[in-house]
């Protein structure tokens, strides 16, 4: 199985699309609307910076081929769980985090569209002995 795109760094937080939207105003339309809330949004900007600067220093042309995506991410223990020591309820829902990251991979152009995601197969939450929270990516050729 060939990488095609891997990173590993430490990111603010974790993203949330689905969950992270908020009612604002349009003064000129005098209508509401739906978006995504300031933290969702300086998380996406983040990621978009970062993954940006990973696609320049590993030097890769956009990835047009069907694609298997493996996210860990990864959350200190502190947060993982709860004084009970199981896992909190708290933690972001799996396929939720996929989200972001995706539309990012796709924004700064790593890959061409999300529909080319085959599997996210070994895709996991993880507890780390950090005080940090770390995303890593790894992009593989689909297999058949």
């Amino acid at each position: 199985m060939k990488i095609l795109f891997y990173a590993k760094f430490p990111v603010p937080n974790h993203g949330i699309k689905k969950n992270s939207k908020q009612i604002a105003y349009n003064r000129a339309t005098n209508k509401s609307f739906i978006r995504s809330s300031d933290k969702a949004l300086r998380a996406q900007e983040w990621l978009m910076v970062k993954l940006r600067a990973e696609k320049f220093k590993q030097r890769i042309d956009t990835i047009t081929q069907d694609i298997n995506i493996k996210f860990t991410f990864y959350f200190p223990e502190t947060i993982y769980y709860t004084k009970q020591d199981v896992r909190s309820k708290k933690v972001a829902d799996l396929s939720n985090l996929y989200e972001l990251v995706q539309d990012v991979l796709q924004k700064v152009g790593i890959i061409e569209n999300d529909s080319q995601v085959e599997s996210h197969d070994g895709s996991r939450r993880r507890p780390i002995k950090d005080n940090t929270t770390w995303l890593e990516i790894e992009i593989t050729e689909a297999t058949p």
